[in-house]
């Protein structure tokens, strides 16, 4: 989960960042390495987080717990992605950072419930990464994300497919199909966001 957790977290960073661009990053005409400030924000979160509360298993802790973990994670992805979003631009988040950050706790949180491979986590995984996948997909309507953030729907097709092979209890391979949906999910995202900054700045 360690190398998981690090990936979902340059993600985020990536994301924010490119929403602070898409907005008209001040912090990088006056100091360009003001880019390297979210990464380094992001470190000392994971730092912190592994160091006094390392990734437990869903099945091993007890039901507040596992709220309590889960709302920690999706809390903390959405402030890294708002925060990075924030440096680059001097001045407050967007709602656009918000629905980003959201979308990519969730399917953070999702990622971590599956790693038990049980049929009650799988299937609380695919609800919440159908619920971020509408959220993102939604939001491209109106206009508080780019059009090519809509893309982040074509997780569902695998997500769909892990439902299946739930029902026929084949639990290791849906576990790995339903983590490789929430990796595409959060990949398509950060893509989307950092392609129309390239764009803007090339």
């Amino acid at each position: 989960m360690l190398w998981g957790a690090l990936g979902y977290a340059a993600l985020a960073v990536v994301s924010g960042g490119a929403l602070g661009l898409l907005r008209g990053a001040a912090a990088l005409a006056v100091h360009p390495a003001a880019l390297l400030a979210p990464f380094a924000l992001a470190a000392g979160v994971l730092i912190v987080m592994l160091r006094f509360y390392p990734f437990p298993k869903f099945l091993q802790v007890s039901l507040w717990r596992q709220l309590l973990f889960g709302m920690t994670i999706l809390l903390s992805t959405t402030l890294l992605v708002l925060a990075s979003e924030s440096i680059l631009i001097f001045n407050w988040p967007s709602a656009a950072g918000l629905v980003a950050g959201t979308g990519a706790g969730l399917a953070l949180v999702g990622a971590w419930i599956e790693r038990d491979a049980s049929a009650s986590g799988i299937k609380l995984a695919v609800l919440l990464l159908y619920v971020a996948a509408a959220l993102v997909a939604i939001s491209t309507l109106f206009g508080l994300l780019p059009p090519s953030a809509f893309w982040v729907v074509s997780a569902i097709i695998p997500a769909w497919q892990t439902r299946r092979l739930v029902i026929r209890e084949e639990l290791q391979a849906s576990a790995r199909l339903l983590n490789a949906a929430s990796r595409m999910f959060v990949g398509v995202l950060a893509l989307a966001l950092v392609w129309p900054a390239v764009l803007l700045y090339r």
